[in-house]
């Protein structure tokens, strides 16, 4: 019987890596990366002969463990260019051979970077078809210019230099092709290299952006936020996490007291990075009025200073925030506080870009449609990105360097820390609403933080429903043994359950409870599970 046909596929050896790594992670002793390609199944990489297990994959679209006489084997569905492509298969001659949960997780992995490798390979495919047909574009145009149009031919040559310079940006490949094509009708190219002449850069001149920074100096608060911590600061009993939770929901708010704080902060040190800190370091005598000199701005009334009102940025700024607090709480995040602010603030440099340049984002995004593409985008039409002049205006306030280098790094496909949360926090949310993304970024960025791929899927379930815990704002005045009964309480067991949960006695769990009924000013049980929960200490 002959054996199955080979895919005609990019990036061969890549992929046979990826095989080669199935084969050796999961101790089989074959591996292959079959593929569908119409109604046959092609092998891409790897050892023939998992046609059978490729077609069961496909049929259930999950992985499948098969064992039988012929010995025992694994596979995974393989996902590119979001359709279900092929799949990812372990063989291994011992019909004992157990594929646990850990393999299949492997497997998963292993499948999804093939799949990414696979996108990868497709879009060059379409980058240099696109490319290919630009350049017989360009050919019609000169041959236009040559027969039909002897006026504005000198306008069909400037455009033909841009074209060609794109093109070229594009595939450098296709460089010898169009300076023939170029040649062969007469058009020289100009010195520097390049095809076109050069122009006037569109980037916003230098005092531009130093206006804007001048400018986001006054940046106003959303009047409902500021108006309600003014409250909060003048209620009796003061509620530390609620100032904190309105403090964290505006810009302005975050901005005017991480700034206040870090100027009175020791130096040298570490520079405060979370609002719980900066609260603690100021008064709230002085909190309260450096909150009343902040200007407030409605929704319903714009102000003419600002061509993009800043509530369009803020509500994807919270969308990352819980994103990020979500993600902090999967991975046990060491600094769940300092993660809220860098997220609140990571797009903060698309303020300066609004107000420095006028055709910022629409004009220059253009039908650049995911994250990474309106950051090559940007880093195209402006020789700058919002992510780095967000990290240098975050310096420039005395904030944090660990707080800048995470925001400027947030786009980076081999960020780390706070940053590389950030970035998978910032795909999560563009996802969570419905926006364009890559989902091979998506992928990367998760295991970039050691996200296992059980764990994303069920935070991409989650997120869109308000999937997301609530954070302790302020530390619990709990002992942790009462914190425990508390949180059988919550539970809803008795006390005497609650007692054998912790090995003491019934009158241990209700001394325990009646000291933390006093410590939060609860009346009774219910109340007590309320207030905790309220105030993310369960």
């Amino acid at each position: 019987m002959a054996g199955p046909r080979q895919a005609e596929v990019r990036g061969t050896a890549a992929l046979e890596r990826v095989v080669s790594r199935a084969r050796a992670g999961l101790g089989a002793d074959r591996a292959a990366l079959v593929l569908r390609e119409d109604d046959a199944l092609l092998l891409a990489a790897g050892d023939a002969g998992a046609e059978d297990l490729a077609a069961r994959v496909l049929e259930a679209g999950r992985p499948v463990v098969v064992r039988d006489a012929r010995g025992a084997s694994a596979g995974a569905p393989v996902h590119a260019e979001g359709t279900l492509r092929g799949a990812l298969c372990a063989c291994a001659r011992d019909p004992e051979r157990g594929f646990d949960e850990a393999d299949l997780e492997l497997l998963g992995e292993l499948a999804a970077l093939a799949g990414d490798l696979l996108d990868q390979a497709a879009g060059r495919a379409r980058l240099e078809g696109a490319v290919q047909a630009g350049v017989e574009a360009l050919s019609g145009l000169l041959d236009l210019r040559d027969g039909t149009v002897p006026r504005g031919a000198g306008e069909i040559v400037s455009l033909v230099r841009r074209v060609a310079d794109r093109l070229v940006e594009a595939n450098p490949g296709a460089a010898d092709e169009l300076r023939e094509l170029l040649r062969e009708h007469g058009v020289a190219r100009p010195a520097g290299g390049r095809f076109a002449r050069r122009t006037q850069p569109t980037a916003p001149p230098r005092q531009a952006l130093a206006g804007a920074f001048e400018r986001l100096e006054r940046l106003p608060a959303l009047a409902e936020p500021r108006d309600r911590l003014l409250r909060r600061l003048r209620e009796e009993p003061l509620v530390v996490g609620e100032i904190v939770a309105t403090i964290e929901s505006d810009l302005a708010l975050v901005i005017a007291v991480l700034r206040a704080a870090n100027l009175v902060a020791p130096r040298p040190g570490r520079g405060v990075a979370s609002v719980p800190e900066a609260i603690r370091g100021l008064e709230l005598r002085g909190l309260e009025i450096l909150v009343s000199r902040i200007p407030a701005v409605d929704f319903f009334q714009r102000s003419p200073a600002w061509r993009t009102p800043a509530e369009r940025f803020r509500l994807h700024a919270l969308a990352v925030q819980a994103a990020a607090g979500r993600l902090a709480d999967e991975l046990g995040h060491e600094d769940a506080d300092e993660l809220a602010v860098a997220a609140l603030l990571h797009d903060v440099g698309k303020l300066v870009l609004v107000d420095a340049y006028p055709g910022y984002p629409e004009r220059v995004h253009g039908s650049a449609a995911t994250p990474e593409e309106r950051l090559r985008a940007e880093r195209r039409e402006l020789g700058i990105d919002h992510a780095l002049v967000g990290g240098v205006l975050v310096r420039r306030w005395g904030l944090p360097t660990r707080l800048g280098t995470a925001i400027e790094r947030h786009h980076a496909p081999d960020a780390e820390g706070p940053a590389a949360l950030l970035r998978l926090a910032d795909l999560l949310a563009h996802y969570a609403h419905g926006r364009p993304i890559d989902p091979g970024a998506l992928l990367q960025a998760s295991r970039r933080v050691g996200l296992a791929p059980q764990a994303l899927r069920r935070v991409m379930y989650e997120l869109p429903g308000g999937g997301v815990r609530r954070r302790a704002r302020e530390p619990s005045p709990l002992t942790p043994k009462e914190l425990e009964a508390v949180r059988g309480l919550a539970e809803g067991k008795l006390y005497k359950e609650i007692a054998a949960a912790l090995g003491v006695t019934t009158s241990t769990i209700r001394s325990h409870l009646h000291a933390a009924y006093r410590k939060m000013g609860a009346a009774d049980r219910a109340q007590a599970v309320l207030i905790a929960a309220e105030r993310g200490w369960l």
